[in-house]
């Protein structure tokens, strides 16, 4: 069971005998020589060890901008964000990588330690936001998801670069669109359903699918077609690239399962070019 923990300048979620990870600063598993570092962005930082024996995965958190610290101001840290998704998911029985920790660094108004002191006419540029704004770093840390693949990598080389039967890949398509079709039928949205945010594993003669990437998760008491629409947007411009039309037709029919596949199909298609267009593509 997950505990709140809150302790001088720290505080955020841990799940029951992982309190460990609230104590140390896992920047410092990020410094381990046996961290691999899977993404190191402006905006986050990815890595995987073992720890306690156990593969874990540590995402953290920059607040790079002076936007940044305002959105966590306003909205609290990507981390505690992305530990209520993952609440949410497992609540309503959707997969996803067992959160582990959620902790993010606090910080007190303007005259907190090391700030800056404003110069005359309160000069934005002398503040120094992370001071200002409540809100530091933050991480969110998961178990890892053993024996699984990106869904994209998994489509690629255990389907396509293996030239499985049209049977094979069609049911592959189904059992995602089936994902979707769950998903959304539980009025819960992810605002970037893309084909790396979502794992796959196979368990016995089934596949069974994982989200990721958990800020953005929120629940509508009736989801909006139009985040229908952004979702299934979102898969056709990066798994739909590597599908044919026949492939595609098959997803969307299994996903309505009312005949209305047709008319969402156009609209997929309408919003995947103008999206295309929009960024230069």
């Amino acid at each position: 069971m997950p505990k709140y923990l809150n302790k001088g300048e720290k505080r955020g979620w841990v799940w029951e005998g992982y309190e460990g990870l609230f104590e140390i600063d896992p920047d410092s598993l990020f410094d381990s020589t046996e961290c691999a570092i899977i993404k190191d962005q402006k905006r986050i930082k990815v890595g995987r060890i073992i720890w306690n024996g156990e593969e874990i995965y540590l995402k953290r958190y920059n607040t790079y901008s002076v936007w940044t610290y305002i959105e966590g101001f306003i909205r609290g840290s990507k981390a505690l964000r992305a530990w209520k998704g993952a609440m949410i998911l497992m609540e309503k029985g959707i997969a996803t990588a067992q959160p582990l920790a959620a902790i993010e660094w606090k910080r007190f108004g303007l005259g907190g330690v090391g700030a800056r002191r404003p110069r005359p006419l309160l000069n934005l540029a002398a503040i120094e936001w992370k001071r200002f704004w409540l809100g530091g770093k933050s991480f969110y840390i998961t178990r890892g998801v053993s024996d699984s693949q990106i869904s994209v990598d998994y489509y690629k080389e255990c389907l396509k670069d293996k030239q499985a039967s049209l049977s094979d890949k069609r049911v592959f398509l189904r059992s995602l669109a089936d994902l979707f079709r769950e998903i959304h039928a539980k009025n819960v949205y992810h605002n970037d359903l893309k084909d790396y945010n979502i794992l796959v594993r196979e368990e016995g003669d089934r596949r069974r699918f994982f989200l990721l990437d958990l800020e953005g998760v929120r629940v509508y008491h009736s989801i909006p077609d139009n985040k229908r629409i952004k979702n299934l947007v979102q898969l056709n411009r990066t798994l739909g690239r590597l599908l044919s039309s026949t492939d595609k037709v098959a997803f969307i029919r299994q996903y309505t399962k009312d005949g209305e596949w047709k008319s969402l199909s156009r609209q997929v298609i309408r919003r995947s070019i103008k999206e295309d267009r929009r960024k230069g593509l």
